[in-house]
């Protein structure tokens, strides 16, 4: 099932009764202001980004090679094989999870951090080299998912 676009018609009280199920926008007070976000800490919103909806296969893949790839990380060329992607769907890759991170509550819409807030990320020789930020390394090694472990 997919919600390509959602409208409501009614009046500012009856939207304030449905208004939780907005919630990736950021609330509006009565005078058309947003109210302000209470800042989240890195590793909330890196939970958040993991749990807030299924992990696509390849992200997975992602988060996994650079987790084992340790504090070294990789290339991008050597990533994008060790996810089984060329170098342009890795790029692919990398926008939709950007998308994840930076609609995901607590991320300050003015300033959304994309995928800097999982990876370090570097020119290293003439290419893009990608480190998973300690944070992240954190955060996964507290939540466990089984594709993280290698298959036995």
């Amino acid at each position: 099932m997919q919600i390509a676009k959602l409208t409501f018609d009614g009046t500012v009280e009856e939207f304030a009764t449905v208004a939780h199920l907005f919630e990736d926008a950021p609330r509006r007070t009565g005078r058309g202001q947003a109210q302000p976000q209470p800042q989240a800490s890195d590793k909330e919103v890196i939970s958040r980004a993991l749990t807030r909806m299924p992990i696509p296969p390849a992200q997975r893949a992602l988060y996994r090679a650079l987790y084992r790839a340790g504090d070294a990380g990789l290339g991008a060329t050597k990533l994008a094989a060790g996810i089984s992607r060329t170098e342009p769907q890795l790029a692919g890759v990398l926008g939709a999870l950007g998308r994840r991170i930076n609609r995901t509550p607590g991320v300050d819409p003015n300033d959304p951090p994309g995928v800097g807030l999982m990876f370090d990320i570097t020119e290293k020789d003439g290419q893009w080299h990608y480190r998973m930020r300690d944070e992240m390394r954190e955060v996964l090694e507290a939540q466990q998912p089984p594709w993280l472990k290698p298959k036995a």
